[in-house]
This record gives C-alpha cells, structure tokens and sequence, in this order.
C-alpha cells in the first residue's frame, strides 16, 4: 500500500486488565531497530488476495488527504453508525503531531461510495514521530454519513494466539519483492500475528513477517521468539496502508483490533532478507492497540453535532420558561 509519508500507510475504572492480551506478550525492544518509519505486501501474488466486493471488507475506505504540506495516500476503517472514520494520526499530522488536514476524500467499494471530510480528531498522546508507544491514532467525522455499509466496533477480548486479518490499499508486492511503486489503491488482505509488543507492555501490538524459514524469522533472530508464520496466508503492511485494520472475529462480527502504524527492519543481520526497509521478508511492524482508547473513541464519536447543541440549549429554555410561568 502507498503512502507518501512512507509510513505503514497502525476511563480508570475501566483501564485495569484493558492490556489482558498484551501485558502477557513479549517485548521488543526498538532501539535494536536499524530503520522504522510510520507506513500489503503477500507472500505470494498479490491478485491472489484482492478484496471481493462486497464483502465484508467493504467497509474499509481509501483516503486521499489534502494536507497544507501535500497531498497523501491511506487508509482507514469505518466505524459503527458511518458517522466517523478511523485512521493513524500519522495520516493527518506532521512530524510534530499538528492537525495539517484541509479535506479528505474517501472511497468505499471500489469507488462506489465516497464521501469527504474535513474535521481530524488527534489523539493528544501523539506527538508526530514517537513510534511504538501505541498513541498513532485519528478519528475523521464524515461530512456526508456513509449509511449503505456496515461500520466495525472495537474488539473487546483476547487476540492472544489468533491470526489477525490485515487489510488495505497500500502498495503491493511480494515478500521477495517488497512493495511497489504505483500500486497503491487497491484493497488487499492478509493474515498475521502479533507476536509481542513495542517496547513495553502498553507499547503498540508487534508483528514480522515469515517466510516459512528461520533465516527471516526477524523476532526469533532478535528476541528468541520463533515463529515461522502463516505460509502464503502472511502478509505485511506497507506504504499507504497506514491507518488500515487488523480484525479478529468476536460474537460472529468483525471487530477492529489494531490501526496500522509503521514498518521496521532490524537489517541482513535480524533477518531482512535485502536490508531495505520495504516491506519484504524478515522485516516488522507496530499496530496501534485499539482497546486501550475505547473511551477515547467514544468521547469523540458521541460528539453532538453544532445543531443539536442548539436544539438541546433551545429545549432547556422552554423547559427554563415553564417552570418560571408554573411559578
């Protein structure tokens, strides 16, 4: 997937055991990283994993933003209700982590519905370039409500052992390969596994990409933790897929896990098999852990609209005004 940016373009009393899942995984630690960068790539053709349409994918949209520093390519997930968007703060800041958003235009299906917007939430923990720390996260309001497709809610169980369905409309390639130039805006999927977190234990969820064999196993190279993937089922993100999702199945539903983020490569030597941060065999990247900012999201989902403020300071009025006439 592309993205200019040439990034993986992922309450209290609530907040004790929201990490279940994460706290019990592993820790890379990313100062051993040669080269990261906020940013799908499959093992084998890349035609082999197009989204159909429809399907259930269908609600994930392609973003073009128009930003005061340029114009950009990523994606994003629609959420319940099609009034929000949501995407990686990457995607709409700069490196300092200022709003630089003027308009977005977004495609679902192929194209067959679009929508605008013009209104970027930024998660305050974001500060345009500290990755792993798991605060890469924006939410779009919609100018135009998308009704006719369904939206995703947040996951709220475990992930630990399941394979993760990747999806987005980065540049595509292979693992051989790495991705692509002029590739972007096609929706592609994958599978993967977060294998341990950026980091520390609330870090950004972590996942390499395998190709069946030990020399590119990047975490088990770098951290002793061994896995030799899904087969031709693996799949990494890459430019433009940043702001995409990671899902896992909860209650017979799709649910959102993770935002993609960025990419990462520890070199030749932690199992890159060409060295270049590209999205090829042996490299890394961080999803952004969604569960974490349940309470973030729906502050800002449940935001009144300007009309409907005016609608409730109008009822309490007449409400004001009766009282006083009983009186």
């Amino acid at each position: 997937m592309k993205n200019n940016l040439y990034r993986m373009a992922f309450a209290v009393t609530t907040a004790i055991g929201i990490y279940s899942s994460a706290h019990a995984m592993p820790i890379i630690d990313l100062d051993r990283v040669e080269e990261f960068t906020p940013l799908m790539i499959a093992s084998d053709n890349p035609d082999n994993w197009i989204a159909p349409i429809p399907s259930i994918l269908d609600g994930m949209g392609k973003l073009i933003l128009h930003r005061s520093d340029g114009n950009f390519g990523c994606s994003g997930s629609l959420l319940g209700g099609g009034d929000f968007l949501i995407t990686a703060a990457h995607c709409v800041t700069d490196d300092h982590g200022k709003n630089v958003l003027n308009s977005a235009n977004i495609s679902f299906q192929g194209g067959a519905v679009s929508t605008t917007a013009s209104k970027a939430y930024v998660f305050s923990g974001w500060d345009g370039h500290t990755l792993g720390d798991n605060d890469d996260i924006a939410i779009l309001k919609l100018d135009t409500p998308v009704t006719t497709i369904n939206g995703y809610g947040i996951a709220m169980g475990g992930f630990a052992g399941l394979a993760e369905l990747h999806a987005g409309y980065g540049l595509t390639g292979t693992g051989l390969t790495g991705a692509q130039s002029g590739t972007f805006g096609i929706l592609h999927y994958g599978y993967n596994t977060y294998d341990a977190t950026w980091g520390g234990s609330s870090g950004s969820l972590a996942y390499d990409f395998d190709n069946g064999t030990p020399a590119h196993d990047a975490f088990c190279i770098v951290a002793g933790i061994c896995n030799l993937g899904l087969g031709s089922a693996e799949a990494m993100i890459s430019p433009g897929d940043s702001g995409g999702a990671s899902f896992i199945m909860e209650g017979g539903l799709l649910k959102l896990v993770g935002v993609h983020s960025f990419g990462a490569t520890f070199g030749i030597s932690g199992g890159d098999i060409d060295g270049t941060l590209n999205s090829s065999f042996g490299e890394a990247a961080g999803d952004t852990y969604l569960l974490p900012h349940l309470a973030w999201i729906n502050s800002v989902t449940a935001i009144p609209e300007p009309q409907t403020y005016l609608m409730m300071l109008i009822g309490l009025l007449v409400i004001s005004a009766s009282i006083q006439h009983r009186k």
